[in-house]
């Protein structure tokens, strides 16, 4: 707890000319799901940043933080992170008229696999992924993760709940990428422990998502090169161990987020303003990101033994043509190798 302090300090006065003041983290056990390290502030004591509001459990809109789950869904309903889609100008038909989502940067990437648009956070084909599997089915899903802010109807939300429309907590968060570290089972948050004899028991949980999903996803989030074509970079990612990272960026700069995971350990970080003002275009890799980096480094010297992200045997690897997704034929000139869930490897050539 007092290291998860000191670095977000630390962090704060590298960055102190871009408008970001304020910072929350929370750092799980996964297998037990206690809280480990709890920062609510910077700094209970300081007026300026209105340091006795706890922003772990202030609701902030948590930008592309929520993706993972649009495309958990996806890959649960048979699509697989090597297949293509069109990051394209799409017009989506909503209740309350027509939904054009545009990406972060402005940019468009034509054709690109899943896994890319993923990692790298594009918004529109997770807006399509959304469109496809429907917003109660999302929120329902969100729901069964622990994301009890998001208390209005799908209509209220709409297809922009794929990016980040509703207001969730950090702590929220924490719980459901925690979720996908344990292979989709839903444990709450542990903040005390009854006694000493307690500590450290494994979390009694809930399956909300196949293993092989959870670890479709995680396999996505964990790939570096997966990311640079979005990020335009690897970002401040690169641990010496597999994590499962993701970012998100609020409108106007105003909340910057990076949640990410281990098996054995998940690090949820809030970066931003208590009273909403906007940074200085700090964005999820460079507002929250490097304090993310820091704490899960910190988080990991006490795991001496690092499992695999995922289970062996639900995931397979299969040679693709990464031009289609599909398996390399005659005709495929350059060929990569990617994960499929064991069930749903694609067919043809």
């Amino acid at each position: 707890q007092r290291e998860v302090e000191g670095l977000t300090r630390t962090h704060l006065a590298s960055i102190a000319e871009r408008g970001g003041g304020d910072a929350a983290v929370i750092v799980v056990d996964n297998a037990s799901g206690e809280v480990l390290a709890y920062v609510g502030s910077a700094d209970f004591h300081d007026v300026a940043i209105a340091g006795q509001v706890d922003m772990a459990r202030a609701r902030r809109q948590p930008g592309s933080t929520l993706k993972p789950f649009v495309y958990a869904l996806a890959f649960a309903a048979g699509h697989s992170a090597a297949e293509m889609t069109a990051d394209v100008e799409t017009t989506f038909a909503e209740p309350g008229g027509v939904y054009v989502p545009k990406n972060f940067d402005g940019g468009l990437e034509g054709p690109i696999p899943l896994r890319e648009a993923l990692a790298g956070s594009l918004n529109i084909p997770a807006v399509r992924l959304a469109a496809e599997q429907g917003a109660q089915k999302l929120l329902d899903l969100l729901h069964s993760l622990g994301l009890a802010s998001l208390d209005q109807g799908a209509d209220h939300y709409g297809l922009a709940l794929a990016l980040g429309s509703g207001e969730v907590e950090l702590r929220e968060l924490a719980a459901a990428y925690a979720t996908l570290a344990r292979g989709g089972a839903y444990a709450p948050l542990r903040y005390t422990v009854a006694d000493a004899a307690a500590l450290g028991q494994a979390a009694s949980t809930t399956p909300v998502l196949a293993p092989a999903v959870a670890a479709l996803v995680s396999e996505v989030l964990s790939d570096p090169l997966a990311r640079i074509r979005g990020l335009h970079g690897r970002g401040p990612f690169t641990l010496p161990y597999a994590v499962a990272v993701k970012t998100g960026t609020s409108s106007g700069y105003r909340d910057t987020w990076t949640v990410g995971y281990t098996r054995e350990r998940t690090v949820a970080v809030w970066l931003g303003n208590a009273d909403g003002a906007p940074t200085d275009r700090l964005t999820g890799a460079s507002g929250a990101g490097p304090l993310f980096a820091d704490v899960m480094t910190r988080a990991m010297q006490d795991v001496p033994q690092r499992a695999p992200l995922w289970e062996s045997g639900l995931l397979v690897s299969a040679e693709v043509c990464p031009l289609s997704g599909l398996p390399a034929g005659p005709a495929c000139d350059e060929r990569v190798d990617r994960f499929f869930i064991a069930e749903q490897l694609p067919r043809g050539t």
